[in-house]
């Protein structure tokens, strides 16, 4: 079986380890994804060098995290929008099933912060596993 796992770090990712590797055991594999956006404002405006060393940097951090599994991952890297990428990458990779993790935000978070998780299940067509 093959699961995606999209990661923006905040989370508690050592929960969805356990998750994963308690439930499915060692008998899948494992994308993880973590999107660089390109949506919004940077004051000063990223270059492309700067998004470089995001994406080596959060490749390392990925890669870190990777080895908390049991089973064979592999690490992505991507810049654009979030959401569509979460999805785009889904359906290009032929991922069995979807885990977003959830974070539990206060009123004033809800108000200011997008929910990715809600607008990634608002537009896939897939297993969704949520914690």
């Amino acid at each position: 079986m093959r699961l995606l796992l999209p990661t923006d770090f905040v989370f508690p990712n050592n929960d969805a380890v356990k998750l994963i590797n308690d439930f499915f055991g060692e008998s899948h594999e494992i994308a993880l994804l973590h999107v660089i956006s390109d949506e919004g404002f940077s004051n000063p405006p990223m270059t492309e060098e700067d998004y470089n060393k995001e994406i080596a940097y959060k490749r390392t951090q990925l890669e870190e995290l990777s080895k908390m599994f049991k089973s064979k991952t592999k690490v992505i890297v991507r810049k654009g929008a979030i959401t569509n990428s979460v999805v785009n990458f889904f359906e290009e990779s032929g991922s069995d099933i979807l885990i977003l993790g959830h974070q539990k935000l206060g009123f004033f978070d809800r108000f200011l912060n997008r929910d990715i998780r809600k607008e990634v299940l608002n537009i896939v067509r897939c297993p969704v596993m949520c914690f």
